[in-house]
């Protein structure tokens, strides 16, 4: 997202260059993004990588094989003040950590260009509330995913400035 923000002026220049020739545009955006060596997919593909697993954790403890081993006498095991996580949070505590740490993770990305700031606040508004129904087992991987991936992105970042700042003493 970082390189991408960096191109957005060369990118509008190309597309008020080539409003009425949309098929021209896309040449000439594809031959941006290999020149710059930007992939305008790359965001994403973070995010698509932890589909499966959340998918898999979400189907897993919603099977009737572990319900039955969660209902077995003897597992009176409990996480945190949660008894069952393959059932949601009971005091719904869950969702607002998930939504603060949404937060936090939008927040350490750089901005999409044309996104409205209103996105920031709405979307972990939203997903907090979507979460609320999800097995807490799920609810925690989700926690535990927006702060693991913060921390990374807030790293990325901080190298990036490093490396921006040497490249302005240099000139």
């Amino acid at each position: 997202m970082a390189a991408m923000q960096k191109i957005q002026p060369k990118m509008q220049e190309l597309q008020k260059k080539h409003k009425d020739d949309p098929k021209k545009m896309q040449q000439e955006l594809m031959g941006l993004y290999k020149g710059e060596g930007v992939n305008p997919l790359g965001g994403c593909l973070p995010t698509l990588l932890k589909i499966p697993f959340f998918l898999a954790l979400f189907f897993a403890l919603q099977s009737k094989e572990f319900l039955a081993l969660v209902g077995q006498g003897g597992s009176g095991q409990s996480f945190l003040w949660m008894a069952n996580i393959a059932n949601p949070d009971p005091i719904r505590l869950m969702p607002i950590i998930i939504g603060i740490t949404t937060w936090y993770m939008q927040k350490s990305l750089p901005a999409a260009p044309g996104q409205p700031k209103l996105m920031i606040y709405v979307m972990p508004i939203m997903i907090a509330f979507i979460s609320i129904a999800f097995p807490a087992g799920v609810q925690i991987y989700w926690v535990v995913s927006n702060l693991m991936g913060g921390v990374q992105q807030s790293h990325i970042m901080k190298r990036e400035e490093q490396k921006s700042e040497k490249r302005r003493v240099k000139k």
